[in-house]
């Protein structure tokens, strides 16, 4: 219960100290940076979320390990085409969705690209946690995740009061993070790739 508690009541805590040092300009330059990253996010995600559930339980425990490392292998595939494709045109698709922040965000690609491919693995992770309902280990990364998240936030907001370094830590954070679930995952996959796997993702995507 208390992790629970801590994970909703956290925000709330550090509300106050943030929002003395940061306005609502510099709060909606984090939010249009993660609405910036919706495009990388299509990809990773293509038809992994919609996969797992309508297989996941027709397979035994070797076919799980086959079909999560396939998984694996087509999100790392699909995050690196959207870094191909998404980079020649990053200027004009951030100047479209940013408008006025488009110039920090702008200047800060090379952390966002950091960002998305460490998260290759999350749409994998995330549905494998749903699947196999580990809710405890669930909930200790995500308490894991929001100490860090918000221990470093806060830290970068009081002595920098810069904005573009208060994104950098947290794209810091987010790929020490997605190590940590990357080593979670890695002992329940076999690191082969199933073309008819990898056809039924493409096929429901």
């Amino acid at each position: 219960m208390f992790p629970e508690i801590f994970v909703t009541v956290l925000p709330f805590i550090t509300l106050p100290v943030t929002t003395r040092y940061f306005g609502l300009d510099e709060f909606g330059i984090i939010a249009m940076f993660s609405l910036c990253q919706l495009p990388f996010v299509v990809f990773q995600e293509f038809g992994v979320g919609y996969v797992m559930p309508a297989m996941w339980f027709d397979l035994n425990k070797s076919e799980r390990r086959s079909f999560l490392s396939t998984l694996f292998w087509t999100s790392f595939g699909f995050t690196i085409l959207s870094i191909l494709l998404v980079t020649p045109l990053y200027k004009w698709v951030f100047a479209l969705l940013a408008n006025d922040s488009a110039d920090v965000i702008i200047s800060l690609y090379p952390w966002m690209v950091l960002s998305v491919f460490s998260q290759f693995l999350v749409p994998v992770y995330s549905n494998w946690i749903v699947m196999t309902e580990r809710s405890k280990l669930f909930m200790k990364v995500k308490l894991l995740d929001l100490m860090i998240s918000t221990g470093i936030m806060v830290f970068l907001i009081v002595y920098t009061q810069n904005v573009a370094f208060v994104i950098i830590g947290s794209c810091l954070v987010i790929v020490v993070l997605n190590v940590i679930r990357l080593l979670i995952l890695l002992p329940h996959i076999s690191f082969v790739f199933n073309q008819s796997y990898f056809r039924e993702t493409i096929k429901v995507g």
